[in-house]
């Protein structure tokens, strides 16, 4: 109890003693220096609860915009299905017979790898029926092609979230990679981060093994906590990470590190995540 009235009576006396210790001029400066320090821990602790994450997201897609694009990477072709394309051919979903033709004319010029970003896992084309379909003169075209190559890469879906419906990867793509194609997405819809790993690798982190292969490189190997190729570790994206807070982070992500308004209208006119425009 004595203890208890003593520190209030050393709280009450704490500004009078401050008036009467200091002079005018340095009263003032304790004085601006208290509100600021005191505006700067109620800022902190806002931004700690995740007071601010709207704003510092938007900031951060602002930066991007106004970055200056850059030049397409000469080491990546991307080959648009595009409203121009659809209307030339007059039909969609096209034929496995379509792709087949599409890998094999892609494969002759000896890539490091192929990616198929587009689901197979219901065959299409003349005659063509679900799996399996042995009379289907597409398919057996399309998986053909892919033996052939036997640097393709197609995409499945997981089902991570309990409204998402799976989409598998191809039973008969016996000589393919799968690389599932799930991103997370924030709230309003934008795409910020890409889901690298889970059970097994993304559709991207696949094709950049295989080009690291075909280099001679090692490929992107969990050591630890870090997804790494040699020296090189990719950043992993966490609960708290930069703007973000309590957010999940499942899986190995990181955060996308997009090239340029101008490349990305230009490339990915069909299939850019939200905000990216």
């Amino acid at each position: 109890m004595l203890f208890s009235n003593l520190s209030q009576a050393l709280r009450q006396s704490w500004p009078r003693w401050v008036a009467l210790s200091l002079p005018k001029k340095q009263r003032q400066g304790a004085i601006r220096l208290a509100v600021i320090l005191v505006t700067t821990a109620a800022l902190l602790g806002l931004r700690q609860v995740g007071a601010f994450a709207r704003l510092e997201l938007a900031a951060l897609d602002a930066l991007f915009r106004s970055r200056p694009p850059e030049e397409p990477d000469p080491r990546v072709l991307l080959v648009a299905i595009d409203e121009a394309s659809i209307q030339t051919l007059q039909r969609w979903p096209w034929s496995d017979g379509i792709f087949a033709d599409l890998v094999a004319k892609i494969a002759a010029g000896r890539p490091a790898a192929i990616g198929l970003d587009k689901y197979f896992d219901i065959p299409t084309g003349e005659g063509c029926q679900p799996l399996p379909a042995a009379n289907c003169p597409d398919r057996q075209r399309l998986q053909q092609a892919i033996n052939q190559a036997a640097n393709v890469v197609a995409v499945s879906f997981l089902a991570i979230r309990p409204q998402d419906s799976a989409v598998p990867f191809p039973a008969d793509f016996t000589n393919a990679w799968d690389g599932f194609s799930n991103l997370p997405i924030d709230g309003g819809g934008v795409v910020r981060r890409a889901l690298l790993a889970a059970d097994y690798g993304s559709f991207g982190l696949t094709l950049a093994n295989l080009y690291l292969q075909h280099r001679g490189l090692g490929p992107y190997i969990l050591e630890g906590d870090r997804l790494r190729s040699g020296t090189v570790a990719v950043p992993r994206f966490t609960a708290n990470f930069g703007a973000y807070h309590q957010e999940d982070d499942a899986g190995y992500q990181t955060l996308i590190f997009f090239r340029g308004a101008g490349h990305l209208s230009a490339n990915c006119r069909r299939r850019c995540p939200a905000g990216q425009n």
